[in-house]
């Protein structure tokens, strides 16, 4: 899927070496693996509005498609490394369509429709199918894939089932202890026309994401877990188990990316607490059986004068990563240390080009 970068010759001739001397041990070999045709390897980014694409110009239909993770995978893709973003997401409130590629009996999904609706618990966004048993929702990529990851909430004795394109159905029960667990759906051929379908059974059903994958492709997959109005802190809350800590253990990433710092600077968050919480939060996923690598970054500027705060996050977490081995990439840096209008939509949220900012900030480090 083109994003329509134009022309982009000058940053993509640039050093692919990361200029700020980390090492991301793990996520390198993983890399090495899918450019030898192993294995697909996982990245997760964790970020708040600005991950998310919040307030570009996509931002009613299909907003993450603007936002830099998905950028990157673009720019890696050009320079060489099969990438993706991959994730089909659900819609987040009532009012959004969060994912244009999802549709209901061939029209698009708007919410509520046929039962399906969002639903929202223990920080985990997902889409609810509460009352019919026969609307089918489809998900299409709309590049080759031939297997589909469905991400589910497990909650209660019911059944989520799904169909690839020509291929068999999988009926798979969702009770449980909760937290979030994965089956695949399998396509009869791959194609990148292929499509997922899924239905609820005798409980009510919640989706939190779809992974499309290449059986004969091995990728980097970039599954966006940003969630508009984000902290660092609610990605470590323990909730019911439908929680952010859940889906990293379910999807057992080779790199997790931390963002966020908007949202803790508009509540006037202290830098201390501020990097506790990425401190906590990074010692997770360090945890995870996948050891993932870790990435932190800055965010960029704001207006209205929460900027000198942002830059005293900034500082602390270049601190904190170099104590601890984590990677670290200074958006607030790469956009001059100040807020900058042209690249802004508003005093909080990235444009289009704001993103093409950060996404070239973040290449860098993610093209090993």
């Amino acid at each position: 899927m083109s994003l329509g970068l134009g022309n982009q010759t000058s940053m993509r001739s640039r050093d692919t070496k990361n200029p700020y001397g980390f090492v991301l041990p793990n996520y390198a070999q993983a890399v090495s693996q899918v450019r030898a045709g192993v294995r697909d390897a996982t990245v997760m980014v964790l970020d708040d509005s600005t991950g998310n694409g919040f307030a570009t110009s996509l931002a009613t239909t299909l907003p993450e498609s603007k936002a830099w993770p998905n950028l990157v995978a673009e720019m890696m893709e050009e320079a060489g490394t099969p990438a993706r973003w991959s994730s089909g997401k659900p819609a987040y409130a009532s009012a959004n369509l969060y994912d244009s590629r999802a549709t209901i009996s061939g029209s698009p999904f708007t919410v509520p429709t046929g039962g399906w609706g969002p639903f929202s618990g223990g920080f985990a966004i997902a889409c609810h199918q509460n009352t019919s048993t026969s609307t089918k929702i489809r998900w299409t990529p709309g590049f080759v894939a031939d297997l589909f990851d469905v991400y589910y909430i497990q909650l209660n004795s019911g059944t989520i089932s799904a169909q690839a394109a020509g291929g068999f159905v999988v009926n798979q029960q969702t009770g449980g202890p909760g937290s979030i667990q994965k089956f695949t759906a399998s396509a009869a051929s791959i194609s990148d026309s292929n499509w997922v379908e899924l239905w609820r059974g005798t409980a009510p059903a919640y989706i939190v994401g779809i992974v499309a994958r290449s059986s004969t492709q091995k990728r980097v997959q970039i599954f966006n877990g940003s969630i508009p109005g984000a902290r660092v802190a609610d990605f470590s809350l323990p909730g019911s188990g439908w929680n952010s800590p859940s889906l990293l253990a379910a999807l057992q990433p080779d790199l997790v990316v931390i963002g966020c710092g908007i949202n803790e600077a508009m509540a006037s968050r202290p830098v201390g607490q501020f990097t506790a919480d990425v401190a906590a939060l990074a010692s997770f996923c360090r945890g995870l059986a996948s050891a993932p690598d870790v990435l932190v970054k800055s965010c960029a500027p704001s207006g209205g004068g929460i900027s000198p705060l942002e830059g005293q996050y900034r500082d602390a977490l270049i601190t904190l990563c170099s104590a601890n081995g984590y990677g670290f990439v200074d958006v607030f840096g790469g956009f001059g240390d100040a807020y900058t209008p042209a690249l802004m939509a508003d005093q909080l949220h990235p444009n289009d080009a704001g993103q093409v900012r950060i996404a070239e900030i973040m290449r860098s480090a993610l093209l090993i």
